[in-house]
């Protein structure tokens, strides 16, 4: 299973950050469940542009990471699959926070794409939980400020094997010009 780590970025604007946790064996049987709970706020700066969670097999390995500004850090690293939890909005994005699955680095067509249920910019934690079933290559991804809630925000039919053999799994995160 996936090591635990803690990680942050830098305590000034327009940072970015990566966190690689393990490269991960995948096949078609692989099935695993994460649970991520965020602080996306911090008392002297602006929320977080956003942050995502990321399946990558990128040549760059743990080293991967994409650029500032909307691209969450995610942008440019493929081949990935990402959660993205946005709560900045750019030219592309709906006009709300928003969670997405995005790929292949490309967070300027999230699809699908789903209206965050609370205002991630008001709460100090939250959880997002990320259920993979292998045998369906379906993706649930859950949130909740406490308990995780019986049904999925959102749901989507993603084949991860196709990322590779193995799979690096970790967390990007864009902080805001203050």
């Amino acid at each position: 299973m996936f090591g635990r780590r803690a990680g942050s970025t830098a305590d000034a604007s327009g940072q970015v950050g990566a966190a690689w946790f393990a490269q991960y064996p995948i096949n078609a049987d692989t099935s695993f469940s994460i649970e991520v709970t965020w602080a996306l706020r911090h008392a002297a700066m602006t929320t977080a542009d956003g942050a995502s969670i990321v399946f990558q097999s990128d040549p760059r390995g743990e080293n991967a990471i994409g650029g500032v500004g909307g691209d969450l850090g995610l942008g440019g690293i493929l081949p990935s699959i990402a959660v993205e939890l946005d709560m900045w909005r750019d030219v592309n994005d709906p006009a709300y926070q928003h969670i997405g699955l995005d790929r292949d680095g490309d967070v300027d067509t999230t699809d699908p794409v789903v209206m965050t249920p609370f205002d991630l910019t008001t709460v100090v934690t939250f959880t997002l939980w990320i259920d993979y079933t292998g045998s369906a290559d379906r993706i649930d991804v859950f949130i909740a400020r406490s308990t995780k809630p019986a049904t999925p925000v959102l749901t989507a039919i993603e084949d991860l094997t196709r990322l590779g053999p193995s799979i690096w799994f970790g967390l990007t995160h864009r902080r805001p010009h203050q």
